[in-house]
């Protein structure tokens, strides 16, 4: 029994079979190191195009909106008074215009003097 054991033979076939296993790992990792990267780059392509629809979604929602104002009347009337300042017949056009600021006098500019006047109006 020791010596099937110790059989040169067949300790070179188990040594050789040893180093076959070792070198068939070796050329798999590159190939292992390849899909990890692949679905490393999908994962992050994923979550960007996850980011994207989540915002084309919610810009869908606004343009809906937007066209369901436009679907009435009054909703019509508003963008088209908005974008081309359009009016209706017999409306006229108002214009406000600043108050020019209002000279400051001594007189109105001291808290004080009014104070006295009033005082000694008496």
């Amino acid at each position: 029994m020791y010596r099937e054991r110790h059989n040169p033979v067949r300790l070179f076939g188990k040594r050789l079979l040893l180093l076959a296993l070792f070198a068939g790992a070796v050329l798999l990792v590159p190939g292992v190191w390849k899909v990890y990267t692949q679905e490393r780059e999908s994962r992050i392509l994923k979550n960007e195009a996850t980011q994207e629809l989540s915002e084309l979604q919610g810009r869908e929602e606004l343009l809906r909106a937007r066209t369901e104002a436009l679907d009435t009347e009054y909703g019509l009337e508003t963008v088209l008074r908005e974008q081309f300042s359009l009016a209706r017949e017999g409306e006229k056009l108002i214009v406000i215009v600043n108050r020019p600021p209002q000279e400051i006098t001594a007189e109105n500019n001291s808290y004080l003097a009014n104070w006295f006047t009033q005082l000694l109006h008496w």
